[in-house]
């Protein structure tokens, strides 16, 4: 499960799509997982741009992906 407390706590360089990578690398997550949060939020169209550039809205869109990356479903804690 996720948490969103800063929508904004992004590498800016980064594009969204090399920032959730990054996230999901570190906790085991798959690259389909983050085709799929992208598709979700709605950053199909800028997933390859920087995201030191994005408006709040985008913002905000990113840090939700980011907190839906780990899926609650697929999850080891859903067998207990």
């Amino acid at each position: 499960m996720g948490a969103l407390l800063e929508a904004r706590a992004v590498h800016t360089p980064r594009s969204a799509y090399q920032h959730l990578r990054a996230l999901a690398a570190t906790h085991g997550i798959s690259r389909s997982r983050v085709d799929q949060v992208v598709d979700m939020v709605g950053l199909q169209d800028v997933a390859k741009k920087r995201a030191g550039g994005f408006s709040l809205g985008m913002g905000q869109r990113l840090g939700i992906a980011s907190a839906l990356l780990a899926d609650p479903r697929s999850s080891c804690w859903t067998s207990l």
